[in-house]
């Protein structure tokens, strides 16, 4: 009787290992492990104010990321996302220029990291510098006609931009753009202002300490007048002027509207009659009014 009870127990135990065996068969069969890459997650940059504390900023790469393998069961992987899986870098210890970080990457539980690429990012990390520089106006359009634009005065005449180095002294010049078209008076302008290279591209990336400068520029009218010859003395009784003339017999004034429209002729400086016997051709220094070029 114990001989059969313990044949049965034995039975009993050898029944319930094939249970276990065949119960874990068929759930590998209905949730077996897996594989599965998941592709361009993006990289968290971690210790940044580190960078910050001293001077440095990153340059590129702006927004990095890898792909990633991992294992586990398929209904685990069926709920994981791009968001479940985290890849970061220490961005702390670094010093300027092009350096290589390792990646780490957190998965949830019960999720195994196969493989990951790249497992190291190349950063390039750029000092943060503080540069002045001088505004410079330019023009668009045309003036009206006879008219002429003077030296334009600019309040403030600098600002300071800030930036990455490499940019930073990418920058050629900084402009503030006014358009002429059709002006005949002074003109007075808020305008925005503009960093750009040496091809007039604006630099991108690049801060400044003001986005707009007030600029005043003169305008002054032109106007063509004849010459008007001064003589002075008297020649000898056998001497008479037959002409006299000026060559050019016209020139180009400049001026301010209320000044030049009260001109009809620029006067030479008075030459000595006598002068002219020996020699025929002398030159003259013009009297312009004051207020005038």
């Amino acid at each position: 009787m114990n001989k059969e009870k313990k044949n049965n127990l034995t039975l009993k135990i050898f029944a319930l290992i094939m249970a276990i065996v065949m119960w874990s068969y068929v759930m590998s069969e209905e949730n077996p492990s897996i594989t599965d890459e998941i592709k361009n997650i993006e990289v968290t940059l971690t210790n940044v104010a580190t960078l910050e504390r001293q001077n440095l900023v990153v340059l590129e790469p702006s927004k990095p990321t890898v792909n990633v393998r991992v294992s586990g069961k398929r209904n685990d992987l069926n709920k994981i996302t791009r968001k479940d899986i985290t890849a970061r870098v220490d961005l702390s210890g670094y010093q300027e220029g092009n350096r290589k970080v390792p990646v780490y990457i957190d998965v949830p539980e019960g999720i195994k990291v196969v493989d990951y690429s790249p497992r190291e990012i190349l950063f390039k990390f750029d000092s943060l510098v503080r540069k002045e520089m001088p505004i410079t106006v330019e023009t668009v359009g045309e003036l009206a006609k006879d008219h002429t634009l003077l030296e334009p005065v600019i309040k403030p005449q600098s600002i300071y931009i800030e930036g990455p180095k490499t940019w930073v002294d990418s920058v050629a010049r900084v402009v503030a753009l006014v358009d002429v078209t059709d002006r005949a008076d002074d003109i007075s302008v808020t305008v925005p202002i503009k960093i750009v290279d040496n091809e007039g591209n604006d630099v991108r990336g690049v801060s400044k300490d003001q986005n707009a400068v007030d600029v005043f520029i003169p305008i002054n009218q032109l106007k063509t007048v004849p010459i008007s010859i001064q003589t002075e003395g008297q020649l000898p009784d056998n001497y008479e002027i037959l002409d006299i003339s000026a060559e050019p017999s016209s020139i180009q004034i400049r001026g301010r509207k209320e000044i030049i429209r009260g001109i009809d002729s620029i006067r030479t400086k008075s030459i000595d009659i006598n002068s002219l016997i020996e020699n025929n051709t002398v030159s003259v220094e013009l009297e312009l009014p004051e207020g005038v070029a």
